[in-house]
């Protein structure tokens, strides 16, 4: 990605975890009206999915969740298997599969938030590290004021971490 592209600019693909955590700390609405947000109907049932194991504590509406994307995207069979071949098979959950593969009919810039491990080493693999951004570097982009709240996985530092680790030998 070009670093003197603003990201405002760039259309975000979000996988499910990311959908929920903005949710859990209130930062739905400043992310969704900031960034041109997409995702894949899979992420999307995976969070109304966990809606309700915790509905008091994270109320996800599936359908102000729909209008708040700009695009909710599909992958054709031929993304799948391009997937399943340049990921070495990595381990990953429908959603990010399916986002993964939705991911590979880009061209462009665009960035991709997830904080799955299994879905970051994916998306190396396939040489979109560019396009890896975590949710707190988004937040501050969009001017959230509290990212205090923010689990370790959502934040930079964690995923600097990760990306740095994934350099190292072994």
């Amino acid at each position: 990605m070009n670093d003197l592209y603003p990201i405002k600019h760039l259309p975000v693909l979000l996988d499910a975890n990311v959908i929920i955590e903005s949710h859990r700390i209130n930062a739905w609405k400043t992310l969704s009206s900031y960034f041109k947000l997409e995702s894949v109907g899979e992420c999307i049932t995976e969070a109304k999915n966990v809606r309700r194991k915790f509905q008091s504590k994270m109320p996800i509406n599936g359908d102000d969740l729909r209008r708040a994307l700009s695009f909710i995207g599909a992958a054709d069979s031929k993304k799948y298997a391009d997937l399943v071949v340049g990921s070495d098979n990595i381990q990953l959950g429908s959603g990010e599969k399916a986002l993964w593969a939705y991911a590979l009919g880009w061209e462009g810039n665009w960035l991709f938030c997830g904080p799955d491990k299994a879905s970051l080493r994916c998306g190396i693999k396939l040489g979109f590290r560019d396009q890896i951004i975590s949710l707190e570097t988004l937040l501050i982009s969009a001017g959230y004021p509290n990212i205090n709240n923010l689990k370790k996985n959502y934040r930079e530092k964690w995923h600097q971490d990760f990306l740095k680790a994934m350099n190292s030998p072994g």
